[in-house]
């Protein structure tokens, strides 16, 4: 979490970075700029346990997304923002827990990313 916050305000500071030409940018593509709390160095580090499994359809590729966040209370009041390749995909929250589909062109998977290697 330490790590993100930094990344961010390093984000806001400069204007040095370049935008990937083939990843969109996101309208609310920010870094929480939330205050550390009294007691926060002595915190375990966040743990958040990330799952994505793919089902292949004909023209369009499903992408079931799970989130979990560790359970204490603050997780209970969390907020998750996922896209895919661009696209806000709708959380549903149970608990700690988040559960999101998207959907994506099956020919993603089959195209070119660069030229050294094909597609994945």
């Amino acid at each position: 979490e330490r790590l993100l916050r930094m990344a961010g305000d390093y984000e806001r500071s400069t204007q040095r970075r370049t935008s990937p030409p083939r990843t969109p940018e996101l309208a609310d593509d920010v870094f929480s700029s939330r205050p550390n709390r009294a007691g926060d160095a002595k915190a375990p580090p966040l743990a958040i346990a990330f799952a994505a499994e793919m089902r292949s359809s004909r023209d369009q590729d499903e992408i079931a997304i799970t989130l979990d966040l560790p359970g204490d209370a603050e997780a209970q009041n969390a907020s998750v923002k996922l896209h895919v390749n661009g696209d806000a995909v709708a959380m549903q929250q149970s608990g700690t827990r988040f559960i999101g589909r998207g959907l994506v062109p099956a020919a993603e998977h089959q195209r070119l990313h660069s030229p050294w290697r094909g597609g994945y």
